[in-house]
């Protein structure tokens, strides 16, 4: 894009490396291109996704990162070519800021499926530049990719509805589910479970929530208008509802059956899946040829579902459950939000607002000051938020850094100018997709259903650490000496590492039980967090005094090392953990 401006500054609060603690960044904005939009922020949702961005759980967060995906603000500046919104109006931006504008999708306005879409953070822009999303000052954001927000429509309600809202909207519209009078159902009452029951009670269904237990019943009936509930773990009670339900809108993350499901469907009726399960569904094809039923899924929506969705919320009058957060508690509402500790579940889309006002960014710099003296003083790293519970201890465990520890920093310009090395030489390692799912299946297992990898297991990271000894021998017809000290290096980092930065904080009891004095943890875990090692790697290995080349070597034979977990993951790795709690708290 040609600018017509030169280049900001925006102020914002970032995460720098996969602690997922945010703190206050300034950076620069893009020049304002011809079609470009300068946003003023006003309000952004807190999303579940930012705690997997910003902590890295997929394996390819890239650090500095700025947030937030549900944006809504003041046009401040608009490029020459704009047409679709003023300086002054209310706008909204959401998951994509970018794409081809040359492919099938996005010639049909689906842009969402484009191949090349460009997230609204954590990605690079078409000049190279990476995306900062909304967790700050300011935005440019290309005019396709805003919306209007309707006058009457309460901007604050109106984020929301730019993840959550548009989610559940697009697949009711596009499968032709809006007439009034279907029978829909939503499995699992989070975020965007909350916005299905809303919507399609607007529509004029008659709308079943389902769940595993009678956990929400409340919520669902007496809070969201929900006409029946349905607990999936009662036969008695699913047999009544047997061929009743034209769709269900299946927002489950976690992997489950859909038989019970698929039974509750009428002839053409359709099972909508929405949440993200990176396993193997299972099903028998009679389920949906005997009635010609449909499996299909959505992905949030296009522009243009966007805009639609927040005009029906204005006619209908809906609202979202919201709770307003101020700029300095960013950090404690997402350590809520990582515990469930929120009005719906912690995969409610939207269900904390981040208000952004100068006054708050006054405060912001006060509070920076703040945090700079003292760490000056101390010679310890910035806290982001004070705590004098156990939780404290937790989680200056979960956030130590292993390899800051060498040094007192003189003062924030040396930890700064230390970071700025640090980032500058960070191995990059490729993480195979699958190995990137198992990421995923690995924290929705331990944080959303509370299951726990069974111990000791077989192999250990001791013996995968010997079969790909003997894996290279048997390769390249001798052992290299390098290829030795690597393992014998990753062996002594995961037992060092292990209990300060590779557990979550529900696996820490199961850790004091299972490994005592004289044990070395490498002999009691396995893949699953071994795998995770190597999330923290690039952060780790940053500290060590080490030539570029020697550097690039290294992350060569870690590269192989990962190609060798993918070649054996059906082997090392579990397909299941154990003790699971209720799919309540799988909720989407």
């Amino acid at each position: 894009m040609g600018s017509i401006a030169s280049e900001r500054t925006a102020t914002g609060w970032a995460a720098r490396d996969p602690t997922g603690v945010l703190s206050p960044y300034t950076y620069t904005l893009r020049a304002t291109g011809p079609e470009d939009v300068v946003i003023k922020v006003l309000y952004c949702g807190i999303c579940h996704t930012d705690i997997h961005q910003t902590k890295n759980h997929l394996g390819a967060s890239n650090y500095p990162m700025v947030p937030g995906h549900e944006v809504v603000g003041e046009v401040v500046e608009v490029g020459p070519d704009v047409s679709k919104v003023r300086v002054g109006e209310t706008v909204g931006a959401g998951c994509i800021v970018g794409c081809c504008r040359e492919c099938g999708p996005c010639k049909s306005n689906i842009e969402q499926y484009c191949n090349k879409k460009i997230w609204s953070y954590n990605d690079k822009y078409t000049d190279g530049k990476p995306t900062m999303g909304g967790f700050a000052s300011s935005m440019v954001v290309d005019q396709k990719f805003v919306v209007k927000i309707p006058a009457g429509l309460a901007p604050e309600q109106a984020a929301p509805l730019l993840c959550a809202g548009v989610t559940v909207y697009s697949p009711l519209r596009y499968y032709d589910l809006t007439a009034p009078g279907l029978r829909g159902a939503i499995l699992g009452l989070g975020g965007v479970g909350h916005m299905g029951v809303k919507i399609a009670k607007a529509m004029g269904h008659h709308v079943t929530v389902i769940s595993s237990s009678d956990k929400k019943r409340k919520e669902a009936m007496d809070d969201l208008g929900a006409d029946a509930y349905l607990v999936s773990s009662d036969e008695a009670q699913m047999a009544t509802a047997l061929d009743s339900l034209d769709y269900i809108i299946d927002t489950v993350p976690a992997l489950h059956p859909l038989e019970p499901y698929l039974a509750l469907l009428k002839v053409h009726g359709k099972l909508i899946m929405m949440g993200v399960i990176n396993q193997p569904m299972q099903f028998i094809t009679p389920m949906i040829m005997l009635g010609r039923k449909m499996i299909t899924g959505s992905f949030i929506g296009s522009i243009d579902e966007t805009e639609e969705v927040l005009e029906f919320c204005k006619k209908k009058g809906l609202t979202s459950i919201i709770e307003m957060v101020k700029l300095d508690q960013i950090n404690e509402a997402l350590e809520r939000l990582e515990r469930n500790d929120v009005s719906w579940d912690e995969w409610l889309e939207a269900d904390r607002m981040l208000k952004f006002t100068d006054e708050n960014v006054r405060k912001q710099k006060e509070l920076k000051k703040q945090s700079t003296e003292k760490s000056s003083k101390s010679g310890r790293s910035i806290q982001n938020k004070p705590k004098s519970s156990n939780d404290a201890k937790l989680d200056k465990e979960e956030h130590r850094n292993l390899g800051s520890r060498g040094k007192k920093r003189k003062g924030q310009s040396g930890l700064e100018e230390k970071e700025t090395r640090s980032q500058d030489k960070l191995a990059i390692l490729q993480f195979p997709l699958t190995l990137k799912k198992q990421l995923v299946d690995d924290w929705e297992f331990v944080t959303q259903l509370g299951k726990l990898v069974k111990l000791p297991r077989s192999p250990n990271v001791d013996d995968i650490l010997k079969k790909y000894l003997d894996y290279r021998t048997k390769k390249d017809g001798m052992v290299a000496e390098s290829v030795a000290e690597i393992l014998k290096g990753l062996r002594c980092y995961f037992d060092k590492a292990l209990m300060a930065m590779l557990l979550y904080k529900k696996e820490r009891q199961q850790y004091h039980e299972a490994v005592g004095d004289k044990v070395s943890p490498s002999t009691i875990y396995g893949a699953e967090h071994l795998l995770r090692l190597f999330v923290k790697l690039p952060e780790l290995l940053a500290y060590v005094n080490m030539e570029e080349e020697a550097l690039a070597k290294l992350q060569q034979k870690l590269s192989d090392f990962l190609k060798f977990l993918q070649k054996n993951q059906s082997t090392f790795f579990l397909s299941t953990y154990d003790g699971a709690n209720s799919m309540d708290e799988a909720d989407d």
